[in-house]
């Protein structure tokens, strides 16, 4: 008889979880504390969330060693492409540690069952690099790989750059522009472009309204653009100050980076404007996450001196 799947007991996981993996999402930066970002990690995946948009299960993977499935209906993301999206945010080992020859697929075998009864139509996955497990088991039950990437860092207290350009912070009179800009813009290789059954219209739609909840409704803590009419380019980014004391260090994070073919060089430049503008508010660090087949965004951060840091995947099965 298969293994019976249990409703997550938040209060019981979380101590067990917080010692779960050997790696936490953000541990190659150099001087953080591993336990302040595994904390500020669960925190987020185990915050209260309406019993439709749960998806938290444990389930045993073997006779001595259990391991909680932590995923969720998005509601945005299923409000805006009109059919239900979750995401699978990881597997972790609650009982036996972390085996990288471990058999995940019993487990999430029974997300995908919790997620048909649930109506969820579009089910896709975040996989660090490292878990082997988690990967092998969604490749074997049918998943699709969609997006490889690869995070960066930059140490900003130690960076200099000669070179001012004349960028500025977004506002909500750019977007009009900034939109019509992003339109003209192909990356074939981000998952939503990359997955046949989203394709590019809706993945310039939704680029069209990031960009607009960004400047509008706070998706972003600021936008960089070039001083200029008509900007060819933007550079989103998150501060986290609410996470800066977990961590024991600042760290921005941007988000989403657009720049038209005709800018050249303007990229850079609004790059160098985002460390510049976070610099001289005392951040120590700045990461962002690209696609390992970004040869620009890759070459931009080898100019500036970012360092590398880890790899995840993205995988996705329709349902």
């Amino acid at each position: 008889m298969a293994p019976t799947a249990r409703p997550a007991e938040l209060a019981h996981v979380r101590p067990l979880l917080l010692d779960s993996l050997p790696w936490s999402p953000f541990d190659f930066i150099k001087g953080i504390s591993r336990t302040g970002d595994r904390a500020v990690q669960f925190d987020a995946l185990l915050r209260r969330l309406d019993e439709a948009n749960d998806l938290r299960f444990t389930h045993p993977i073997a006779p001595d060693a259990e391991v909680a499935v932590i995923a969720e209906r998005l509601p945005w993301d299923s409000a805006f492409f009109g059919y239900d999206v979750a995401r699978l945010h990881g597997v972790f080992p609650l009982t036996g540690g972390y085996r990288h020859d471990a058999n995940y697929t019993p487990a999430l075998r029974a997300l995908t069952e919790l997620a048909k009864r649930r109506g969820i139509r579009y089910l896709f996955a975040v996989v660090d690099a490292r878990d082997l497990p988690t990967f092998r088991a969604l490749s074997a039950l049918g998943f699709m790989l969609l997006e490889t990437r690869v995070f960066v860092y930059l140490p900003l207290r130690t960076w200099e750059y000669r070179h001012r350009s004349r960028c500025r912070l977004a506002t909500p009179a750019d977007v009009e522009s900034l939109v019509a800009m992003s339109q003209t813009v192909e990356n074939p290789y981000d998952r939503f472009n990359a997955d046949p059954f989203i394709g590019g219209n809706e993945a310039h739609r939704l680029i069209a309204e990031w960009i607009r909840a960004s400047l509008v409704d706070g998706f972003a803590d600021g936008t960089i653009i070039p001083d200029a009419p008509n900007p060819g380019a933007l550079v989103t980014f998150k501060t986290h100050r609410d996470k800066a004391n977990a961590w024991g260090l600042s760290i921005g994070q941007m988000i989403l980076a657009v720049a038209a073919p005709r800018m050249d060089n303007g990229f850079l430049a609004t790059v160098a404007a985002v460390q510049q503008h976070l610099k001289e508010r005392g951040f120590d660090h700045l990461v962002y996450c690209t696609q390992l087949t970004n040869r620009t965004t890759l070459r931009v951060g080898r100019h500036f001196g970012y360092e590398h840091g880890r790899g995840e995947y993205v995988l996705r099965m329709v349902l």
